[in-house]
């Protein structure tokens, strides 16, 4: 499914669904260190913080708006969350120091006009 370029600015179905998977599982992620990546609205990595782990929420990394906005969800739901620019291929050393618990990832697309060659 493509729909134009604001993939991050929406709440995909599937993140629904594994928000309420992490909040049934909760005991398993207080306490963890959880990365979410292609976070865009961040639902699932909010629900984790919540319940008491520590999140990591990424986005691609040129996409200011969408970052921007995790930022201020994080805020405005008093969520002490870390927000990372990640693109996808880009090895910089931040990703190495994440060493998370637990990966999430819900509707994470893929792009191939955002190739470069």
């Amino acid at each position: 499914q493509n729909i134009e370029e604001d993939y991050g600015m929406f709440v995909w179905p599937c993140s629904v669904i594994l928000a309420e998977y992490v909040w049934q599982q909760r005991p398993r992620f207080s306490r963890s260190r959880v990365v979410e990546l292609g976070a865009g609205t961040s639902l699932p990595g909010l629900v984790a913080a919540k319940v008491g782990a520590h999140v990591t929420l990424t986005d691609i990394a040129h996409n200011t708006e969408v970052l921007d906005n995790i930022q201020q969800i994080c805020s405005l739901n008093n969520a002490n969350c870390t927000v990372l620019g990640l693109t996808w291929g880009d090895w910089d050393e931040p990703v190495f120091d994440l060493h998370p618990d637990i990966i999430l990832g819900a509707d994470v697309l893929y792009d191939s006009a955002m190739v470069t060659t």
